[in-house]
């Protein structure tokens, strides 16, 4: 249909989330902050390519700063997405926020194949904490949250995909407003 073309198109969606996202801007330039400070290239280097994994409207690539190039990939919805990038490409970060927790294969091709190529992986995810029952905790969620992560549950499955992963950084940089949510920087020292 004429007239149509391009109407419901990344640009839309992008157009779409600086109206509507005022906390999403606040919380994605935090996000933003923690990249930047924990993710260290070598000297001369700068973050340039970012994968967000899992990037439902695209936040990151909205709100990124100007000399990054975000490439938007999510595999849940129905939402367009820029894809990943072409093999010639160097990805320096793979960011995954929310989304570990709610992918039913954690040893999906693409997923793996993301992981693999890439100096520093940053993810976001609820954290249970020490002492806290599962099952009364906030964030059990059946259905919803197919995976409960603590510290150690993290490094041990990226390590199934890579051995070479270390923990750079963790804290709580969007803690409040939420609760128990916690970011993990984790460099492939390999790369």
């Amino acid at each position: 249909m004429e007239g149509f073309k391009g109407k419901y198109d990344v640009g839309y969606y992008d157009d779409l989330v600086r109206i509507q996202s005022r906390l999403a801007e606040e919380v994605t330039k935090v996000r933003w902050e923690w990249i930047l400070e924990t993710c260290q290239m070598p000297r001369g280097h700068r973050v340039e390519n970012v994968i967000d994994y899992g990037s439902g409207l695209g936040h990151m690539r909205v709100f990124a700063p100007e000399h990054v190039n975000v490439f938007t990939y999510e595999p849940q919805l129905h939402v367009p997405s820029t894809g990943l990038p072409g093999t010639n490409v160097i990805v320096d970060v793979v960011t995954m926020y929310d989304v570990l927790e709610h992918i039913p294969c954690l040893w999906d091709q693409t997923l793996t194949a993301v992981l693999s190529n890439t100096r520093f992986v940053v993810i976001s995810v609820p954290v249970l904490p020490e002492g806290e029952d599962l099952y009364t905790w906030h964030h059990y969620k059946p259905g919803e949250h197919l995976h409960y992560w603590c510290r150690d549950s993290l490094l041990k499955f990226l390590r199934t995909i890579r051995k070479d992963v270390e923990v750079k950084a963790f804290g709580r940089p969007e803690c409040p407003p939420r609760l128990d949510i916690e970011t993990f920087t984790f460099e492939m020292t390999a790369k």
